[in-house]
């Protein structure tokens, strides 16, 4: 496979040479591509050695989380045992928009009380990492989550996760 120090180069032709079924859409931010797999849109995030943890934490965030509005995790990419890419949906919609979408308060406390539930607190919740589409508020980036029992002080991340609620929102 391919080693790490070559994963800093974080291009469309390393995307493809770890999986030569995607077809490359484009890039998104310096890990993070935006991909297509059997016509369907996905995301495609890399892992390096900095950013191992970040990528353990994002797979176990959207595993625990699932069935609530985040991605579904396609694929884990290994190498050596070492997880170093991972596919997800892609989410379309559009960024949260704080003058038009304030009818989604409920709809976020809602979703952050849920993900809470399973044990996971977002970490990262700010009107930017928020897409709202047909179906409602989405939370599509899971790569800064805390998980309880293995990630830091759960409790302070979760009550780190309604401060925010309220900073976006104001109170309930």
């Amino acid at each position: 496979m391919i080693p790490y120090s070559v994963i800093l180069r974080f291009g469309p032709s390393l995307v493809t040479e770890i999986d030569p079924s995607l077809e490359y859409v484009r890039k998104l931010n310096s890990r993070v591509h935006h991909v297509r797999k059997n016509g369907e849109d996905q995301i495609f995030r890399f892992g390096t050695i900095m950013f191992k943890r970040t990528l353990e934490r994002e797979i176990m965030g959207l595993e625990l989380a699932k069935g609530n509005p985040v991605p579904k995790v396609e694929e884990v990419y290994c190498q050596n045992g070492d997880r170093i890419a991972l596919r997800k949906t892609f989410i379309p919609g559009r960024e949260f928009n704080m003058a038009t979408d304030q009818h989604l308060k409920s709809q976020a406390y809602e979703l952050v009380r849920r993900i809470h539930a399973v044990g996971v607190s977002y970490l990262d919740l700010k009107v930017d990492n928020m897409i709202v589409n047909e179906n409602g508020l989405h939370l599509p980036d899971f790569d800064f989550v805390s998980i309880k029992g293995f990630f830091g002080d759960y409790k302070l991340h979760r009550d780190y996760d309604n401060e925010c609620l309220i900073r976006i929102f104001g109170k309930r």
